[in-house]
């Protein structure tokens, strides 16, 4: 009986593709807010590039992604709880100079800071090391490029020339001084938010090996499997140039979790 009432709770999750999956998971051990997680329906995605031999279309599991990036309250909770995060303590070798530099100190936001906005200048080793610590962890290249793709644009060739259009202007846009709150940046059709412009995110997988300059350029999109796909090509040279230290003010995270 238990068995048959697990296997009908597991179906109801999986037929909620754009359900969200409210308090999925508490990010710290005292009771701060919870971040919602939204459920993410497995399916195919077309990578923009893949090795040589590579299928491709690449099957992507179901799985369940925070509805937001990781907020400076919530990281704030992270470096109270680990010591060796705390900008004072952390080594260069796993964060750089400017790792949470607007922080007004190591346990203090200060007035520059939003609480609730994405926190940012946190390295990809910082990134990591937050999502193992709450039980969870970062997407890959294809989860987030898969879960960022779901929009609520009209079908077809014109709708994603409308979506491209919003993104390289969001792209062009200088960040401000002080960020926003998180979910201010317009919400998809599977129920994340700010996944088009209000910070760039970092992924498990973010340095794949096979992505260069020359993939990346103009004289070689004829190997992107979309080559009008501008915003994903300014992603993907973005992260390209990047080491697993560095700590950017448009550079944040969100975490996900495998479905069981």
């Amino acid at each position: 009986m238990k068995a048959q009432l697990i296997q009908i709770l597991s179906l109801i999750i999986f037929l909620m593709p754009a359900a969200w999956v409210s308090a999925a998971h508490i990010h710290t051990p005292q009771k701060l807010r919870a971040t919602r997680m939204a459920f993410i329906p497995g399916g195919s995605y077309k990578p923009l590039f893949k090795q040589r031999g590579e299928p491709a279309k690449e099957l992507i599991k179901p799985f369940l992604m925070d509805v937001h990036a990781v907020t400076n309250e919530q990281y704030l909770a992270f470096v109270k709880a680990n010591p060796e995060w705390r900008r004072s303590k952390v080594k260069r070798i796993f964060a750089d100079k400017f790792y949470l530099r607007k922080w007004e100190g190591d346990l203090v936001l200060g007035d520059k800071v939003n609480p609730d906005a994405p926190v940012t200048d946190v390295s990809w080793y910082a990134a990591n090391a937050y999502c193992k610590w709450a039980g969870l962890r970062l997407p890959t290249v294809s989860e987030w490029e898969y879960a960022a793709n779901a929009c609520e644009y009209k079908a077809g060739k014109e709708g994603k020339k409308e979506l491209n259009g919003k993104l390289l202007a969001r792209y062009s846009e200088k960040p401000p001084e002080k960020l926003p709150d998180v979910e201010s940046c317009g919400r998809n059709s599977l129920g994340v938010y700010d996944m088009d412009g209000l910070i760039r995110e970092w992924t498990y997988d973010f340095n794949n090996n096979y992505i260069t300059g020359s993939a990346i350029c103009g004289g070689g999109s004829g190997d992107a499997s979309d080559p009008a796909n501008y915003p994903a090509f300014i992603r993907y040279g973005f992260f390209s140039s990047l080491k697993a230290n560095y700590s950017l003010d448009i550079l944040g995270f969100r975490c996900v979790k495998d479905v069981k």
